[in-house]
């Protein structure tokens, strides 16, 4: 069975971004910094990683001592949202010093902040209005390095940076190719240190960017492909962390995964799923990956009651239905029961589809049924009118 239709020859693809997947690869940071004459970068980096990884100071601090570049950490807080009210700090650090560049090390949180950060202090970008806006094009942007330490997001290859905005407590994309980073520079030994909790979200969020790619009402051929290379990777790797199999090549394929996933948000965006995981974060304490696995099962449901699930073929999903296929994914990875804390939020439906932002459109319920796929969806995740 193959989910991609012969009819289906529209193929548009674009990645500005310089893709460096090598282990070990953050340790030739500098040679990316001096090959494009960059001499004062501040390095936006979150107190997690540092904490799990002690070696990037040492790095960090070592490029200080051995070469003219200089690398000054601005160290964001555990739990901070890139939200505006943290851009605002940004841009006034940049604006005190001659900075020609960033790095942004962390997981997609600090990559979306780090791509904002980079065009922030062009004209054109007002605080006011930037959450939800698109920068095709500014005339001063920073470059800016993006180097992943979860491998889920996909940011370091997309055109969209998630940002709070801190005057209206939503949640909203700031898009456009002038984000796009330059460099991605994935080096999947950063992924050795990561929590057990963080690993396992973070593998479904990259699981639901191929999966995404597929249901999408948006289509391209190509994109396609490289969901379905993404989803078979999935598969292995879901079956080797339940048998706790887990070796550098684990490593390799998380990071790959991820990489491919952000290359089918950049160009098939996602569907309902990440609309309400956006909508809902800044109201629970879910991870993206664990509240994206809170919203998968009654979506699934939905696809397959109104008859718009695309299948998938059967040596990905083993010759199950996509429900019980996504169902086996989850409890491999101990996701199955985060939808059980939807039904302790205190909002209503009603309140749920004012903060949805967004595509919807991409959606193959919304496509189908309207917005009231919004309204019925929110009912089930609350288990209440």
């Amino acid at each position: 069975m193959n989910t991609i239709s012969k009819n289906n020859f529209g193929i548009s693809f674009s990645l500005p971004t310089k893709i460096i997947l090598e282990r070990h690869s953050l340790e030739k940071l500098f040679l990316y910094l001096k090959e494009n004459k960059l001499t004062k970068t501040l390095l936006i980096i979150s107190q997690g990683a540092l904490e799990r990884s002690p070696i990037l100071i040492k790095l960090f601090k070592k490029i200080n001592t051995i070469t003219e570049i200089k690398i000054i950490p601005y160290i964001i807080k555990s739990h901070t949202k890139a939200s505006t009210e943290e851009l605002l700090r940004i841009k006034k650090r940049l604006s005190c010093e001659n900075f020609d560049s960033l790095i942004s090390v962390g997981g997609g949180n600090i990559l979306d902040l780090g791509k904002a950060a980079s065009i922030c202090i062009d004209e054109s970008v007002q605080f006011a209005t930037l959450v939800g806006s698109t920068f095709e094009h500014v005339n001063k942007k920073l470059f800016h390095i993006a180097v992943p330490t979860t491998f889920g997001t996909g940011s370091e290859v997309t055109k969209g940076a998630i940002i709070l905005d801190s005057s209206n407590g939503n949640k909203d994309g700031i898009r456009g190719t002038a984000i796009f980073p330059d460099i991605a520079l994935i080096d999947s030994t950063l992924g050795h240190t990561l929590p057990d909790n963080i690993l396992c979200e973070t593998i479904f969020d990259s699981f639901t960017h191929a999966f995404e790619a597929i249901q999408a009402v948006k289509q391209n051929r190509f994109i396609e492909l490289l969901a379905l290379e993404s989803l078979s990777l999935v598969n292995n790797v879901v079956d080797k962390y339940s048998k706790g199999n887990i070796d550098d090549q684990f490593y390799d394929d998380i990071a790959y995964i991820a990489l491919l996933g952000g290359i089918c948000v950049c160009h098939n965006s996602t569907c309902l799923p990440h609309r309400f995981e956006q909508a809902l974060s800044p109201i629970y304490k879910l991870s993206h990956g664990a509240g994206l696995a809170a919203f998968y099962p009654e979506w699934i449901k939905f696809l397959i009651e109104h008859h718009v699930e695309k299948p998938l073929p059967n040596d990905i999903t083993q010759g199950m239905p996509l429900n019980e296929y996504v169902e086996k994914i989850l409890i491999k990875l101990k996701l199955n029961t985060l939808i059980d804390t939807l039904k302790t939020l205190d909002i209503t439906p009603k309140n749920i589809s004012k903060r949805i932002k967004g595509n919807i459109t991409n959606d193959p319920l919304v496509n189908k049924i309207g917005n009231e796929a919004i309204n019925l969806l929110a009912i089930n995740y609350l288990g209440k009118r």
